[in-house]
Formats: structure tokens, sequence, C-alpha cells
């Protein structure tokens, strides 16, 4: 403020042209009649604040006597004014030289330290010595406009006398070291990046050259490369990621800082030398990593990323994803099966989320390894996850919405990993037929859901009888009502009757319920009353009754155990109802008795024996069976017909029909290619045919060749005289 306040003083000055008389100024302030050396006596004083300013010493005169004394010169004479100025200006320039220098001459080891020294004391010298020009700047502005020539910037003083100082081959020498060292510094993490910035600031201030930031980056990294080749234990192998993704990221921030450098050139290096030569091995760190340290995969993520090389890291997580699962899969019992892969799935899909930054890429490793490791044992999953959504379904008239959409999620997702979606189509179906049947609380809305997710992941054809099923059972209410009103007389079977149609098409095969089952005749004329009545509705229609697909509910005394009621299938009601007397009953009895064929009447004994809760006991020695009437159970409705992991029944063979249609679709698959498309070769052909049907299954090399042999044996396509690997249609 003082010096503003002096220098606008200075600005009202008016001298007369003829008198050289200041008006404006004090009386006591008289201009200095021009004199070959005027103010001479003032330099000594000068000199002496020209030097404390320069070195950070407080000057001995107060500043307002200063600024009044350069006030006092800058209403001089030109002459006088120019000459005391010149005086000022080669006075700093040499305090500034002195300051240099002597820094200069101090200790060059070590080198580092020689530097960030020397680039102290210049960015002191430069700062104080814009302080002094400060000081002088009324002066020095006057004697600008008299000889403009003369170079009065204060900065570009200091960088003259700075390159005079490190103009000399020892002191450039030192200087290349000292860059060196404090590059070496940089790069071993030992130098501070605040004092890399500033030792670039003055490079480039000062024009150095700074090759040498990226001459010694070459071998710096070739070294580190080396060094980790090196075997090392895994935890010492899993530290080094962080330090080279560290690396990358390091020297784009310290090349931002270097003049006229390109700032992704050495972090290029870094990704070229280490990462991409030993990425690879980094990757077989992810099974250690899983278990010790989740968090560091993200380092190992994102120096892929900067490497622009996933596949070692997808493959490592596939491998390591593909083992756990298989070991999950071993030690898994029937019944754990699916809930542990449920399980397994959901926590490495958390893995990637967590600690994967939610990759696509890795998603789909973990589903590739998901894939690889279920299907190894082929109809396996896909029988276990046809078996879980009915366990699941049958449960699902409590459910809310939203617990529909978290249950059915994990599974579809699950089911997207299997092969065989034909034989859990199969199965799905016959489970689905059971549910609509035999449950009298279904959700609807659960297996509408379910159905949505199949036909979204499968498409309609995959759906299409599926959707029918459920059709058919939301038809029968108003078939019933029309029943009911078309007879009105009561029924006459003693017990409440109901009637399902069903579209033979599209349900399962009904003759695979072997045998033909009795059924009361009340019951038996109720059902030929009601078929007058739909063929009356549906002229063009046929109905075959099964029985053995028929439920009842009994209300059964079972001694000690107390009286139950019990939902069960058609066979096994006609075998309960041979014990109302609670005596033990022989096979052959039962055979006879209920004259079910031999195979059904099994399953339906077995059913009854191992199931959870099993209402019948079997002496094996005379081959008895015989009321439990020790049953341990509180609840007092017992669903029978739903079958139990526990029981020991005799599957359905469901591979044979399943690869017989798998043959035909393929057969089909690859006739629609070779008309569109003629002649094609075998890889071309193949490929093609997996694409079409993989919504259904994943056919193997074999299951393909057999479907073109097939076609050559029927003459609908032949393979070329000139090339065995080309195949033609054959119109």
């Amino acid at each position: 403020m003082l010096l503003q306040t002096l220098c606008a003083r200075a600005q009202r000055t008016e001298a007369s042209d003829e008198e050289h008389v200041c008006t404006a100024w004090p009386k006591d302030i008289h201009l200095i009649p021009c004199s070959p050396r005027p103010s001479v006596h003032l330099l000594p004083a000068w000199a002496d604040v020209v030097t404390a300013l320069v070195r950070g010493v407080p000057p001995a005169r107060p500043l307002q006597a200063l600024l009044e004394d350069v006030l006092d010169v800058c209403v001089q004479f030109d002459e006088a004014a120019l000459l005391m100025a010149k005086d000022i200006h080669t006075h700093i320039a040499k305090s500034l030289r002195a300051e240099l220098e002597d820094v200069a001459r101090g200790p060059s080891n070590p080198a580092s330290r020689w530097l960030q020294t020397w680039i102290e004391r210049w960015t002191a010298v430069v700062a104080r010595a814009r302080t002094v020009h400060m000081l002088f700047h009324p002066l020095f502005e006057r004697a600008c406009a008299l000889e403009p020539q003369h170079m009065w910037d204060v900065y570009a003083q200091c960088v003259y006398n700075a390159h005079a100082v490190l103009r000399s081959a020892p002191r450039q020498a030192q200087l290349h070291r000292a860059l060196q060292a404090t590059v070496q510094a940089l790069r071993e993490h030992q130098l501070d990046t605040s004092i890399w910035q500033q030792v670039m600031h003055t490079a480039t201030q000062l024009d150095w050259d700074v090759r040498v930031f990226w001459e010694e980056a070459a071998p710096f990294y070739r070294a580190m490369s080396t060094a980790i080749a090196a075997d090392v234990p895994m935890d010492q192998r899993a530290a080094q990621i962080p330090v080279i993704l560290a690396a990358i990221r390091h020297e784009r921030v310290w090349s931002r800082c270097v003049p006229h450098a390109d700032p992704h050139k050495t972090a290029t290096l870094v990704v070229t030398e280490v990462a991409q030569p030993h990425l690879a091995v980094w990757a077989q760190t992810v099974p250690w990593l899983c278990e010790h340290v989740p968090s560091g995969l993200e380092a190992l993520l994102d120096l892929s990323h900067e490497a622009s090389l996933w596949e070692p890291l997808r493959q490592a997580m596939r491998e390591h994803v593909q083992q756990q699962v298989t070991r999950e899969m071993q030690a898994a019992t029937p019944s754990t099966l699916l809930p542990r892969l449920l399980e397994a799935q959901a926590a490495w899909h958390a893995l990637c989320v967590a600690h994967l930054r939610d990759s696509p890429e890795l998603h789909h490793a973990v589903n590739d390894a998901l894939e690889s490791a279920i299907n190894v044992r082929r109809y396996r999953v896909a029988e276990r996850l046809a078996a879980f959504v009915d366990e699941r379904l049958r449960e699902a008239g409590s459910w809310a919405s939203e617990e529909v959409e978290a249950t059915l999620t994990p599974i579809i997702s699950l089911f997207r990993c299997i092969y065989d979606k034909d034989l859990f189509q199969r199965l799905y179906q016959r489970q689905l037929a059971q549910r609509l049947l035999q449950e009298p609380a279904v959700s609807m809305h659960a297996e509408e859901a379910m159905l949505a997710r199949l036909r979204q992941e499968c498409g309609p054809d995959y759906t299409h009888r599926l959707e029918t099923m459920c059709h058919d059972q939301q038809a029968l209410e108003a078939l019933q009502e029309a029943w009911a009103r078309a007879s009105p007389r009561p029924v006459n079977a003693p017990f409440p009757i109901g009637l399902h149609v069903l579209t033979q098409a599209h349900w399962p095969a009904m003759d695979e319920a072997a045998g033909p089952v009795a059924v009361p005749p009340s019951v038996e004329a109720e059902a030929l009353h009601f078929e007058a009545f739909y063929r009356a509705q549906h002229p063009n229609r046929s109905l075959h009754w099964h029985h053995a697909l028929d439920t009842v509910e009994l209300c059964a005394n079972l001694g000690a155990a107390g009286t139950k009621e019990l939902h069960v299938s058609a066979p096994q009601a006609l075998v309960l109802l041979q014990f109302q007397d609670t005596q033990a009953r022989t096979y052959a009895h039962l055979r006879e008795a209920t004259r079910l064929s031999p195979d059904m009447l099994q399953r339906t004994l077995r059913s009854l024996v191992y199931a959870s809760t099993p209402v019948l006991c079997h002496d094996h020695d005379t081959d008895t069976y015989y009321v439990n009437e020790t049953l341990n159970t509180s609840s007092s409705t017992i669903a029978l017909y739903e079958r139990d992991e526990e029981a020991p029944l005799v599957a359905s063979p469901v591979e044979p029909p399943v690869t017989m249609n798998r043959d035909v679709v393929l057969q089909a698959a690859a006739m629609r290619i070779l008309k569109a498309t003629s002649p094609m070769t075998l890889a071309h052909l193949t490929a093609a045919m997996q694409e079409q049907v993989r919504s259904r299954f994943v056919p193997s090399a074999d299951e393909l060749q057999c479907a073109l042999d097939r076609l050559r044996d029927k003459d609908c396509i032949e393979v070329s005289a000139k090339d065995a690997e080309l195949y033609h249609y054959v119109p």
C-alpha cells in the first residue's frame, strides 16, 4: 500500500519546462541538477539493501525510507535516474550470481540432494529478486521508458545467471548425474512426487535436457522384469501386482510434469517390458487371492486392463471356479447338490461384483466354468435341477411376487449352464403334470413366471406344450361349471368327484403309467356320463380315461398313530383300502386284490413304505406289509403322491427317447442348413447345426456325425467325390 501511494504521488508530479520546479511534491523535495555521477553517495546504501534482500536478510533501513529514496531518485533528471537504475540492476545480478554460485559449490553427494538444494535456493532467489524488483519498480519503469532496449526484467536476469552458473562442462555433468539420481530415486519411491514436480518446473524454466527420464526407464524396468521372473512364494507373487500397477499409473503422473513429454510413453514401456510378459504368471495367483485376499483381485483386473490382455485372468478364473465347483459336486449328496451349486454360483458372481468391478468378461468366465463343471456327468444336474424346481414350486403357494422372482432368478441362471435342456424339459413336463393334477393349492403365478423365464431362454417352441398344460388347468373351472349346469341330477358316487380334461398331445405320455387301474363302479358311471356331455360339446374330440393319474383324499385310522388325512394317487388308494382291518397283507394278496401291474404295484408300495412319512411297513422275511402304527408326525395331513428323494423309486427311462429326439432334431437342422447353403464344409455345417439347436441341448461330436450319417443313408445328403469334407444337399 505504501508503494502504491508513493507511486501515485510521483505520477502527480508536474515539472516546469523552464524552471524544472515540482509544484505537486512537498517543498522539502527538490530536484537535483544534472551531474556526471548524480546520487553516487546513495550507491553503497543501495548495494547493502539489494544484497540483504537477495539473501533474504531484512535491510538495515526501514522499507518506507527506502521507498522514499527510490521516489527521490525517480524525479531526478533522466540521466541521473537511468544511471542509478543501471547500477542497481547490475548489483542485483551480482547478488543473484553469488547466491546461485554459492549453493552450486556445495557438496555434490548425494547428487539428488545437491539438485534439490540448488532448486530450493533458485526458487527462493527468484522470489526475493521479484521482491527487489517491486521495491525499485518506479525507478525501473522510468528507466525502461528511457532505454527500452536494456534488459530490465529481473526474472530474465535470474535465468541468465542460472545458466551462467551451470554453463561449465563439470557443472553440466554434475547436473546430468543429479537428474539421473533423481529419476532413479523417483522410480524407487524414495522421492516424493511434489519434489519431482518442483524439479521439472525448474527444468522447464531453465530449459534443461531431461531426456534422462526416458533413457533410464528402459533399463530400470528391464531389470525389474528380470527380478520378477525369479521363483518366489505365492504371497510375494501376489504382492508384485499392485506394485506394477502403481508403476504404470505413476509413470503417467510423472510424465505430465516433464516438459514436452508424451504422458503415455514410459507407462507403455512398463506395460510391454513388465506387465504383458508376466501377466500369465500373476494370473496363477487367482486361487490364492480368492482364499486369502479377495480385494487383491481388483488390482489384477486393473493390471489386465492396463495391459489390454484379458485372457490370462479370464482363463485362470475359469479354471479355479471349475475346480471348486467340481469339488462341491463330488462332496454333495443328491439332496444337497442343487443347493450347493446355487450357493456356489451366487458366491462367485458376488465375488465378481465386489472385487472384480462387476466385469462382464469375468461373469462370463464364471458361467463357462459352471457350464464345464456341471456337464461332466451328463444328465445328472439336469435331473436334479428339475427335481429341485419341482420341490420349490410345490411350496410356491405362499410366496409373494418378490419371493417368486428371487427364487427363480438363480435357478434360471443355473439352467442356462446345462447342456441337456431337452432332458430338463421332459422331466419338467412330468413334474408340472403332477403339480397341476395333485396339488390343490398350486401357484399359477409361480408356474407362469417359470414358463416365461424358460420361454425367454429357449424360445416359444420350448414351452409350447408346458403352456398348453397350464391353459388346460385354467380352463378346468369353466368346464366344471358347464358340467354342473348340464347335469342337474346328483352324483351317484359316495364322495365328490372332480374331472380333468387334458390335451393328450401336450401332456406327458399317459401310457407310461403302465397298467389299468380298477375304480369303483360309481366313479366309472360318472366318467361315462361326463364323456357323453363332453362329446356333445366337442364332437370332433375323443376322451381316453387314465385312472392311474387320479388322486384321492382318504381319511385313514392308523391305530396308535391316530387318524390322518391322506392325499394319495389312485394306485396308492387301492393298496391302502386293502388294510381297512389293519391286518398284514402279502404281496401276492395285494397283487390279486388291486389287479395292478407288477411294475406299478412295486412303485406304489415303495412310495408308501419308503416315503419321508411312511404309512406302511415291510417285513422282508415274510414279504408282508402292515400299517405303520408307530408313525411319528404331528401333521394331520400327509401327501404321499409326492416323489420322495429317500424312496428308492424305479427311475423312468428318459435317456433313450431324448437321444432319439436329438437325432431327429439334428437331422432336421442339417437339412434346413444344406437347403439354404449347399455345398458346405463339415466344420461349417456342424457349427451351424450346433448354433441351431443350442437353445435345447449341446450336441456332442458323435451325435452330430451320427445325424449326418443317417441322412447319407437316406440319400438326403451326399459327400463330394473330390473332397470328403464337403457336403451337398440331394434334391
